[in-house]
């Protein structure tokens, strides 16, 4: 389906899926050096973002009505960042993988507490996904290449909530590192909003941010990954 077709277009007016990280200087420095060929050809990448919270059957974290489940929470992050270095690596927009395949453990309500997936994009450029709302992992991107590999220690919060520093760690074959370091002075969801300011006009985000068809995307991956953990909804039956 093509996003110039949907009803959001007929109404004329903006809208966004709201991942901060895409439109952060960290994420455009992140693209120069894939687009560079820093580390030569990307081979396989790891992102993982996770956290913990008690269990509670009647919160958004873990009740089925309310779309609960690490996969839908953060997971996303994982499978948009994912999915946008795979695209880089074969200088398009974004990738979509052409297989999912994913483990996870469910909790008392039928939704995933953590999960990991492992994606297949065009090029064999495999992917390895970690999410969860009841363990705590790393939250960080690792890239590997044919040349060198990359690594952000903070790509999801990037410079901080308030700004700050942040950096690209890159290594060459011989394990050597050289920082790249990212400053910020703009709040990380000013800095989104900023660019959902500059969008306005076009009713659409620039690229990187999340721009409709990347979204619907992101959105099949994540259900993909859903299915193969078997976690469902009642509304996965009511849409069929």
């Amino acid at each position: 389906m093509s996003p110039r077709c949907t009803p959001i277009t007929r109404a004329g007016v903006f809208l966004m899926e709201g991942f901060a990280f895409r439109v952060h200087p960290l994420t455009q420095r992140l693209i120069e050096l894939l687009r560079a060929r820093t580390i030569g050809d990307v081979r396989m990448l790891q992102a993982t973002f996770g956290y913990v919270k008690p269990y509670d059957p009647a919160s958004r974290y873990f009740a089925g009505p309310l779309g609960g489940g690490a996969i839908l929470d953060v997971g996303g992050y994982c499978m948009a960042m994912a999915r946008l270095i795979a695209g880089i690596a074969r200088s398009e927009a974004f990738s979509e993988p052409i297989q999912v395949r994913g483990s996870a453990s469910l909790a008392r309500t039928g939704v995933d507490q953590w999960a990991v997936a492992e994606l297949v994009f065009p090029g064999e450029i495999f992917a390895q996904l970690c999410t969860a709302n009841t363990a705590v992992l790393d939250n960080r991107v690792r890239i590997f290449g044919s040349r060198g590999a990359i690594e952000l220690p903070s790509p999801w919060f990037c410079s901080g909530k308030r700004g700050g520093l942040t950096e690209i760690i890159v290594r060459d074959a011989d394990r050597q590192a050289v920082v790249h370091p990212v400053a910020t002075e703009g709040w990380l969801f000013g800095i989104e909003a900023d660019a959902v300011a500059a969008a306005l006009p076009a009713q659409e985000a620039e690229w990187p941010g999340m721009r409709w068809a990347d979204t619907l995307g992101n959105m099949r991956a994540l259900d993909a990954w859903r299915a193969a953990v078997g976690v469902r909804y009642a509304a996965d039956a009511a849409s069929q």
